[in-house]
C-alpha cells in the first residue's frame, strides 16, 4: 500500500460482537480521519445482521484513546448518525481521563440524531447495569474475556 503520511490510520481499536445484542468496542491512540473512516468500515463489516435488524447496544472501551484530530470530527457526525440508523440505541463509554470525554461530548452533542444519549461510565459494571436498565441482555462473560484480553497500554498512534 502507497499511502503518504498524511492519508495513513492513526489509532487502534477492537470490534467484538457478542453472542447478545451488543457491541464490544476497544479504541486506542490519536485518531485521525483515516482512522475514524476505516473504523467506520470495519464497524459496517462486522456489526451481525441480527443486530440491525433489531437494536444493539454498545460499551466502548476508551480509557486509551487519546482524542482525534479537529478534521476527524465530522467523520465523528456521520459515524454516530449511521450506528444509529442501523439500530444503535444505546452506547456506553469507559472515559478515565476528562479531555477525551469533553471531545466526544462536544462533537456528537451537535448531533442529536434519534435523541440517543450520550452515556458515560468509569467501570465496566456501571456500564452493563445501564445497557441493562435499557433492556439489553448484556453477555457478562464475554464482556469479562473481552477486557481481560486487551492490552494493557497501547497509547501509540
Amino acid at each position: 500500500m502507497n499511502q503518504s503520511n498524511q492519508n495513513k490510520v492513526h489509532g487502534a481499536w477492537l470490534i467484538q460482537p457478542t453472542s447478545e445484542r451488543v457491541l464490544l468496542v476497544w479504541v486506542s491512540g490519536r485518531w485521525n480521519r483515516e482512522a475514524v473512516k476505516q473504523y467506520g468500515q470495519d464497524l459496517a463489516r462486522l456489526l451481525p445482521p441480527r443486530y440491525i435488524e433489531q437494536t444493539w447496544g454498545a460499551i466502548v472501551f476508551a480509557n486509551n484513546w487519546g482524542m482525534a484530530t479537529r478534521d476527524s470530527e465530522p467523520e465523528i457526525i456521520k459515524l454516530r448518525s449511521w450506528a444509529i440508523d442501523h439500530g444503535q440505541r444505546g452506547t456506553v463509554y469507559l472515559f478515565d481521563r476528562l479531555f477525551p470525554r469533553l471531545q466526544i461530548e462536544s462533537v456528537m452533542s451537535s448531533n442529536q440524531a434519534g435523541n440517543i444519549p450520550l452515556v458515560f461510565k468509569s467501570n465496566v459494571d456501571d456500564a452493563i447495569l445501564w445497557l441493562e436498565d435499557k433492556g439489553f441482555s448484556v453477555p457478562r462473560e464475554e464482556v469479562e474475556n473481552f477486557f481481560a484480553a486487551l492490552p494493557v497500554d497501547e497509547s501509540e498512534d
